[in-house]
């Protein structure tokens, strides 16, 4: 209950809570592809990091997990 409560509950938290397992197992990779890609280690870059793990934790929500979960 209260503002933390009310904060949990929007649907932005809510999204990042349904694909955490995702952005745990991704979050560790995105340095190594950044390399394999050829991205300089900078710190814009690194700001990216999020980003892509977030895009590919949602795509690995929707392409494998959901279907797994809806059998």
């Amino acid at each position: 209950k209260g503002w933390f409560g009310k904060l949990l509950e929007t649907k932005p938290v809510v999204y990042l809570g349904k694909i955490t397992y995702g952005i745990y197992v991704y979050h560790y990779f995105m340095p190594y592809l950044f390399k394999m890609v050829g991205l300089p280690d900078i710190k814009i870059v690194k700001i990216l990091y999020p980003v892509v793990t977030v895009i590919m934790a949602s795509a690995s929500w929707f392409l494998l997990e959901k279907p797994i979960n809806n059998l």
